[in-house]
């Protein structure tokens, strides 16, 4: 019977689709090997497995993108008129190949494989998120293989991004011999994008750019880099459960950015702050690399899964204080406020040791409600 079934699903599934909830094999990372690997995961959020639609986000491929940061900025911006303003050519629709085995779905070639693997690792972020208390997140397009470049002729994506905001969409770029492990295959760089999306949404409304990018106080647009990075870095090690998930697919500096290691701020990112783009681009990633891994120090040493849901109630209320600004201090703060109650005080004195370089002081995390204890790691 069980035989019969399977054939009866693999005719089904070569004359028409398959809708979830089913067993598939897929390129996943073995968190204890430190390795990729092909292994048989489910997948449970599909309406169609041929064309790779479902609520995680509907996967398209190719395409040619081109964008414009004078007109991300310029007033009246939306992501709406944007998209329209910088797809040249509509990517299309995809078609995925599949055999069925004993009720699993093998992909029948790379290229279907590699974007059932993409889905299915954004799948696996948005529920971990979801998890956590992250269920509003909208669902956004996920663009494979497109020819993505602004003025200048290059991806307006860093090495290893996949969440482009002013369109809010994720793309997905095309295997490359340069690479050790596309970031789409990446749960990490998955839920880093995820972050991406979470602090465009939450703390800025879901608008193109973060207003602070479209006003002229640097310090105030570095800081929302900052933040976003830190938020994104965090919640890549928080649902994939590897500090070192930046060094599998190409990242700024990644050996620099693993958060089992102690990251302190210094005078030299303080000094940065001020410093308008034109003079010396902002590198927001070592700035968020000190965030990332002081909430990570105290989720790893506390209980995890806890310290991640503070860090997404605390997005909300950051987005309620945007409006006044969002200082380094007001950021550290509001983190601290939405710190579980057992953990707040530890995350406190990590704070103040891991920012006494750029000046934060006990006065200005009213939050914490105390003297900061001596802590020697950044001194």
């Amino acid at each position: 019977m069980k035989l019969l079934a399977g054939c009866a699903l693999a005719l089904y599934a070569c004359g028409g689709d398959l809708a979830s909830p089913f067993s598939a094999v897929a390129i996943t990372f073995d968190v204890n090997k430190q390795a990729f690997k092909l292994a048989q995961v489910r997948l449970n959020s599909l309406s169609s497995l041929r064309h790779l639609r479902g609520s995680a986000g509907d996967v398209t491929a190719g395409g040619k993108v081109r964008v414009s940061s004078v007109a991300a900025r310029a007033s009246g911006a939306t992501v709406e008129s944007l998209r329209s303003a910088f797809i040249k050519t509509q990517p299309s629709q995809v078609e995925i190949a599949w055999n069925v085995l004993n009720d699993i779905v093998y992909p029948e070639d790379f290229a279907s494989l590699e974007l059932l693997s993409t889905y299915y690792n954004m799948e696996k972020a948005r529920a971990e998120l979801a998890n956590l208390g992250l269920t509003t997140l909208p669902a956004r397009p996920i663009v494979a293989h497109a020819e993505l470049t602004n003025e200048n002729g290059i991806s307006p994506l860093p090495d290893g991004e996949l969440y482009y905001a002013p369109m809010a969409t994720f793309f997905a770029p095309a295997t490359t011999a340069q690479q050790a492990v596309p970031p789409a295959f990446n749960l990490g760089a998955v839920a880093h994008a995820l972050g991406h999306q979470a602090v465009e949404e939450l703390v800025w409304g879901g608008t193109p750019l973060p207003s602070p990018e479209t006003g002229t106080d640097n310090e105030a647009r570095h800081i929302a880099r900052a933040l976003s990075e830190g938020v994104g870095d965090y919640l890549g090690v928080a649902v994939s459960n590897d500090p070192h998930w930046f060094d599998h697919s190409l990242q700024v500096e990644p050996a620099e950015r693993a958060l089992d290691q102690i990251h302190c701020s210094s005078q030299d990112m303080l000094d940065a702050l001020p410093v308008d783009d034109a003079t010396a681009p902002f590198d927001p990633y070592p700035l968020g690399s000190v965030i990332a891994s002081a909430l990570w120090e105290e989720a790893s040493a506390t209980t995890a899964q806890n310290t991640s849901r503070g860090v997404l109630a605390a997005l909300g209320d950051l987005g309620t204080k945007a409006a006044s600004g969002l200082t380094l201090a007001v950021i550290l703060d509001t983190l601290a406020a939405h710190s579980p109650d057992d953990q707040r005080a530890d995350l406190c004195d990590i704070f103040f040791n891991r920012f006494e370089q750029m000046g934060i002081k006990a006065a200005d995390l009213p939050s914490c409600g105390k003297a900061p204890l001596q802590r020697t790691e950044c001194q």
